[in-house]
């Protein structure tokens, strides 16, 4: 119950407790709660199991504080910072609202943060609600494990599981979440039956595959794929096994009790883990791009996009003894084997000094926006439509200026964060911004971007290859190389 049936970042009773917050924004319309958990801390016997539920609590406790990141070591890529706070114990949600009253029945968003599964966190400043509020939502981040909290697989596990089957925790988390959105979220004004799921890099692939994942359907309505379109997934649970076979072995562990008391600096000092999602025949059944070509996906509207320049940022994570013509070269044949010489012929550079903008080229083009124009180019089979976007613009910013218009780079469009420490902003940025938001929020409230006074963005169809461009112009565009994309296609998996 919502106590006076009022939301004022004052008292409310949800099912796990109440819960007092805070007033922020203009005039202090917005109300937040932070740090709510939405499942049991994942530790000791929960460590690699779903989630379970919240653990109920006494008395009144304070939501006017983020809790604890995932578990994962400091970055300046987009993770926490030295002093932030992280924890195994880490399931936690924060909502802005602009409701009055329970009765306000408004769309709600849910945001999915990146950061290739392995960094990233629901509380970071680049996510602060209270724009987004303002424009009539519901607005909602979240944390989710990762890294080795996250995807960890073993046969043990695998033989404890009701499902049988281990891994993908990160996926179980995020439909933990919209579950309990399912639940609680009336009380905060929002509507449970009008959910928006959005994110980016690895949010934006997480709502991909949960538009594909049976446990998540009905959970939510629309679906915001912001850089990480579906991508292949296919490995087996058996393959990811063995890897947790090897860590287990360098840990000298014999039980999964000792896999569960291992620390997270030990489990780190095994060697990287692949902590992408799986098929495990359970959150995901089967390659969830078969599911896409077969139409089998919710039946759920969409909007899929990209950024122009998605590899310069992340060009920085690859070792630079290895940013080379031998080094691009052998990225391109181990990733695509037998089709690897059509491919490298179509970005091969000329020079050492070409490398960069080939790696950039070619990433962008088969990682991003390939698999992005796939995915909308198989929504045709549905009902609900899908549009397609590509950003342009540069940010007036350090990283604009060295990186154009990178991976992440629309993200402060998007949650109304442009600002002071950008220096030199333009007109055309806070109209950007502006064109973002209201585009982002339409769709969430109608599961249509277009109304008011903005450009008309089409729906996407492979006939009129329209994507809209967000750029120095916000305009619709049919400019994205169709025909070069259609060449290189049939080697792209």
């Amino acid at each position: 119950m919502l106590i006076n049936n009022k939301v004022d970042g004052g008292l409310i009773q949800i099912e796990s407790g109440k819960i007092t917050g805070a007033s922020t924004g203009t005039n202090n319309s917005i109300s937040v709660y932070k740090g709510i958990p939405y499942a049991a801390p994942p530790v000791g016997n929960l460590r690699w199991c779903p989630p379970e539920p919240a653990i109920p609590w006494e008395g009144i406790r304070s939501a006017s504080e983020y809790g604890p990141a995932a578990m994962q070591n400091p970055s300046n890529f987009g993770g926490v910072k030295d002093n932030d706070w992280r924890s195994e114990d880490c399931l936690y949600l924060n909502i802005w609202t602009p409701a009055a009253s329970s009765e306000e029945n408004l769309p709600v968003m849910v945001w999915i943060h990146g950061g290739g599964f392995t960094m990233g966190a629901g509380s970071s400043p680049d996510y602060i609600g209270t724009p987004l509020a303002e424009k009539g939502v519901v607005l909602v981040t979240i944390n989710y494990r990762i890294n080795f909290f996250g995807a960890f697989c073993h046969p043990w596990l695998t033989r404890e599981a009701k499902n049988h089957a281990s891994g993908n925790y990160c996926l179980m988390d995020q439909i933990a979440a919209l579950q309990w959105v399912q639940r609680n979220i009336r009380l905060f004004g929002g509507n449970p039956d009008r959910v928006t799921v959005f994110g980016e890099s690895a949010g934006s692939r997480s709502v991909a595959l949960l538009t594909a994942s049976p446990l998540a359907k009905g959970l939510f309505h629309g679906g915001v794929c912001q850089s990480g379109a579906l991508r292949d997934v296919s490995q087996p649970l058996e393959e990811r096994e063995k890897e947790g076979l090897k860590t287990a072995q360098i840990l000298g562990a014999k039980s999964l009790d000792d896999l569960r008391a291992a620390s997270y600096e030990s489990l780190l000092s095994t060697g990287a883990l692949n902590a992408n999602p799986m098929v495990d025949g359970w959150v995901i059944p089967e390659d969830p791009r078969t599911i896409y070509s077969q139409g089998r996906q919710h039946d759920i509207p969409l909007i899929i996009g990209t950024n122009k320049d998605e590899m310069t940022l992340l060009q920085m994570t690859i070792p630079k003894e290895k940013r080379t013509m031998d080094g691009f070269k052998q990225m391109i044949w181990k990733r695509y084997g037998e089709n690897a010489p059509a491919i490298y012929a179509m970005y091969k550079p000329e020079t050492e000094e070409g490398v960069a903008e080939a790696m950039n080229r070619y990433a962008t083009d088969c990682e991003m926006i390939l698999p992005a124009r796939r995915q909308a180019r198989w929504m045709e089979k549905m009902t609900a439509n899908s549009y397609l976007y590509h950003f342009t613009r540069i940010p007036p910013t350090k990283a604009g200026e060295f990186l154009g218009s990178h991976h992440g780079g629309e993200i402060p469009y998007i949650f109304g964060r442009i600002g002071p420490k950008w220096g030199n902003v333009s007109g055309i940025d806070n109209k950007l911004s502006h064109a973002f938001m209201i585009y982002w929020t339409h769709f969430a409230k109608f599961g249509d971007p277009n109304g008011g006074e903005l450009p008309q963005w089409p729906v996407y169809t492979k006939e009129n290859d329209i994507h809209m461009n967000f750029g120095d112009e916000i305009k619709p565009d049919n400019n994205l190389r169709k025909d070069y994309l259609d060449s290189l296609e049939p080697f792209v998996d």
